[in-house]
């Protein structure tokens, strides 16, 4: 999968892998980058966001997990998490559950997996460590 590709390529194939396991309906990806975690891949077409919706490490969900490299899983309700950052870009942010998965490589962070559903959904062991192995793999 992380063969001499582009990296806009292999993140493209990352969310289609993880969508197809982890039956969904929205995936992210979210890149560290020296100005934080910056959304690069998306399951739902968003090019107005994709490359340019940037989160500090900390803030939101998704910062929370980089922060502290644990996945976190919100069955329903996931914007009433008191972590939970909503962004008016991104329809998904209405949706019900919500799973955060650190990527990590030797034990450093190199990005975020984010897979939510619009239906209540309790994200299962297996699939939260189906995807952080994809993108220990990655």
């Amino acid at each position: 999968m992380a063969a001499a590709d582009p990296l806009h390529q292999v993140l493209d194939r990352v969310i289609q892998f993880v969508s197809s396991v982890v039956k969904c309906d929205s995936c992210f990806l979210y890149v560290l980058e020296s100005e934080g975690l910056v959304l690069r891949a998306s399951k739902n077409p968003h090019p107005e966001v994709v490359g340019w919706l940037k989160l500090q490490v900390g803030q939101g969900i998704t910062g929370w997990v980089a922060e502290h490299h644990e996945p976190v899983a919100v069955a329903r309700n996931a914007s009433q998490d008191p972590r939970f950052r909503q962004f008016t870009e991104l329809p998904e942010d209405r949706y019900e559950a919500f799973l955060s998965v650190p990527i990590l490589c030797r034990g450093r962070l190199v990005g975020v997996v984010n897979v939510q559903h619009r239906l209540p959904h309790t994200h299962s062991r297996r699939e939260i460590q189906l995807i952080s192995t994809i993108g220990f793999l990655v």
